[in-house]
């Protein structure tokens, strides 16, 4: 039996806080929404737009991201 919880300590943080200006907007791959998806699968155009969570976005696969997601992002830095 544990006798302590390790997700409520505190675990001392490493590095400098996040920032959006540490992130280089010029190198995202824009794709498009229908991109997200697999091959054959049934997408509505008009439904099928979705929104990944920002702290999904920031860790991109390949640097692909749609311009929905990216605009998100460039809102958030602009909004400080």
């Amino acid at each position: 039996m544990f006798t302590r919880n390790i997700f409520l300590e505190k675990k001392k943080m490493v590095g400098e806080p996040f920032s959006f200006d540490l992130v280089d907007f010029s190198k995202y791959k824009l794709i498009s929404s229908r991109d997200t998806y697999p091959a054959n699968y049934p997408v509505f155009s008009y439904i099928d737009i979705r929104l990944s969570p920002i702290s999904v976005t920031l860790k991109t696969y390949n640097n692909e991201i749609t311009e929905l997601e990216k605009i998100v992002q460039l809102y958030f830095k602009e909004k400080g």
